[in-house]
């Protein structure tokens, strides 16, 4: 009969005569005397739900004093919102913070845009959340990274187990990725080096320590993760050149304009700009070897490149051994050898309301050397991984689009897996992209397939292509096939593994009520549906407050029910 307590009162509960009211404890032998409780065993009913109350303040208390640990930057001036400012306070609130406590930095530098300039990186180690209130700029000068997720203690490698990191409302630029030193193990064998996997120098000896040049304005550790909500990162790159067929000069790596994310790392993107971005590989975001999952919401990627040539690419992305979900979002003007926008190596893929405009696949040693897709897609998943792997694209659009070799707007190549790599490209606009054509293989061209080109696909693999439309994509060298195949190349190695293609319609010139007529004159490369306040949550977490206060009521109904 007894349901609940607070400091002075029972919720009490008759069954005899049917009321529910609170009452004085006092009243508890009411209950007693109507349903025969033995008076000493209400006594111990009593005095167990006092010391649960008891324990449940104190919990409450304990909740209230780690949910957050907050400060702000400044006191009203610009003069007082300094990086040494910002670096101290950081530091004390993450060494003074446990667990997944939120470290929340927010910022108050007067009425107008401050400027921050950047003396050298700072370490995440906790979970961090920095709010710049759409009037901050950390500014890296051209020689700095911003963030390193990852413990202090780098020897043997970027760990990241519990650090995460929330950027929102924020701007940053100039982000450069310097020398980071990373111990390693000495001597490499191939089977002990970072969990097994072969190193192409796995058969001499290391130097220690490596010097890491990754991540232009973030490096995320092993396991971390990163949101950016509202964020605009502009002219950001890693330096350094690559010998063509070798390892840069002492090991040192050059890859992720922006953002470089080591295994097992999250990474959520939402209404975000990236813009002038530079590196080796993965010009704007590079993912190494098995990254849990990034997703990328209502944002652009503008100019972006990826220098080297060969096997290598992602002027905006490369993925490898990922999930990655792209949700409205635009890609113009980006740069690479293989995906001038996205390079994809054994991923699964979902594109979804995007627009591909204007990216240009070359390589910068001529044309005889292969450059292909916007998309490059080089598998669904590797085999070592359970399961389908799936590329989706749908409801998108490729316009403008150049490469060298074949499919300016996407290239596919499928593989068989445990159960067969999937696709679906249904729904999309392929208007105006070019292939250039020049490549010869025994005298002949073999560059077709200016709007798509499915060049190989496993046993067990299949792909739908459905209700897609292609309008005046063109193949320049004037040996190219007529026709269909100028616009939509299946070599015959893929053809008996589409299971539907139907409904696609081709058209080979502009007319008055073309579909691509709005898409070519879009002059602002607004594609995507960008915008929204950042203020949507992140996907990785749940928002503290309410997970405390649902935390709080499951232990309520625990106690007293």
């Amino acid at each position: 009969c007894i349901r609940f307590i607070s400091s002075s009162q029972i919720f009490f509960f008759s069954s005899r005569r049917r009321h529910t009211r609170f009452l004085p404890v006092s009243w508890a032998r009411r209950c007693v005397q109507e349903t025969g409780i033995n008076a000493e065993y209400m006594g111990k009913i009593q005095q167990n739900i006092l010391m649960k109350v008891i324990k449940t303040l104190l919990l409450l208390a304990t909740l209230s004093f780690i949910i957050v640990s907050s400060q702000i930057i400044g006191t009203g001036t610009q003069a007082s919102c300094t990086y040494l400012e910002l670096k101290s306070t950081l530091k004390r609130l993450q060494d003074s913070t446990i667990g997944t406590t939120l470290v929340r930095i927010t910022f108050n530098c007067g009425t107008t845009e401050v400027k921050i300039p950047f003396e050298g990186h700072l370490f995440i180690y906790r979970n961090v959340e920095i709010d710049g209130g759409n009037k901050v700029v950390l500014d890296g000068q051209g020689k700095y990274r911003f963030f390193v997720l990852s413990s202090q203690d780098t020897t043997w490698g970027f760990l990241g187990e519990n650090c995460r990191l929330t950027l929102r409302n924020i701007k940053l630029n100039g982000g450069y990725g310097q020398d980071l030193p990373m111990g390693r193990r000495l001597p490499c064998t191939l089977t002990d080096c970072w969990g097994g996997q072969p190193q192409r120098d796995s058969l001499r000896q290391l130097v220690d320590p490596v010097l890491k040049k990754d991540g232009g304005a973030i490096k995320m550790g092993t396991s971390s993760q990163l949101v950016l909500e509202n964020v605009n990162i502009t002219n950001c790159r890693v330096g350094g050149s690559v010998p063509e067929g070798g390892l840069p000069p002492n090991d040192i790596t050059y890859n992720g304009g922006a953002i470089d994310a080591d295994q097992k790392t999250i990474i959520v993107i939402r209404n975000s700009s990236f813009e002038n971005m530079q590196a080796q590989q993965g010009g704007c975001i590079n993912t190494r070897w098995r990254t849990a999952n990034i997703t990328i919401t209502n944002s652009k990627f503008i100019n972006c490149v990826a220098l080297k040539n060969g096997e290598n690419g992602g002027g905006a992305i490369k993925l490898h051994e990922t999930v990655a979900n792209f949700q409205g979002v635009t890609f113009e003007r980006n740069n690479a050898t293989l995906g001038a926008a996205i390079h994809n190596l054994l991923s699964d893929l979902t594109v979804n309301n995007c627009t591909f405009k204007g990216n240009t696949a070359k390589d910068s040693r001529g044309p005889e050397y292969w450059a292909n897709g916007a998309i490059y897609i080089d598998g669904a998943r590797a085999k070592t991984v359970a399961g389908k792997g799936i590329i989706t694209i749908t409801n998108s659009v490729f316009s403008t689009n150049f490469a060298s070799s074949k499919g300016a707007g996407i290239y596919m190549c499928l593989y068989s897996a445990s159960l067969g790599d999937k696709g679906n490209i249904t729904g999309n606009l392929f208007c105006s992209n070019t292939v250039e054509g020049k490549r010869m293989i025994d005298g002949k061209t073999a560059n077709y397939g200016a709007g798509v080109a499915y060049d190989c696909g496993g046993a067990n693999t299949n792909v739908d292509f459905r209700n897609n439309y292609f309008e005046n994509n063109k193949v320049l060298n004037p040996e190219k096939l007529q026709g269909e195949a100028e616009q939509f190349l299946v070599t015959n190695a893929a053809a008996k593994n589409i299971l539907n293609s139907y409904d696609n319609k081709f058209s080979s010139d502009l007319v008055a009520d073309s579909k691509c007529a709005a898409i070519l004159n879009d002059k602002s490369g607004s594609g995507g549906n960008n915008g929204g306040d950042g203020n949507n949550g992140d996907g990785t977490t749940q928002n503290f407050s309410r997970l405390i206060c649902f935390s709080i009521s499951v232990i309520c109904l625990y106690i007293f029910m």
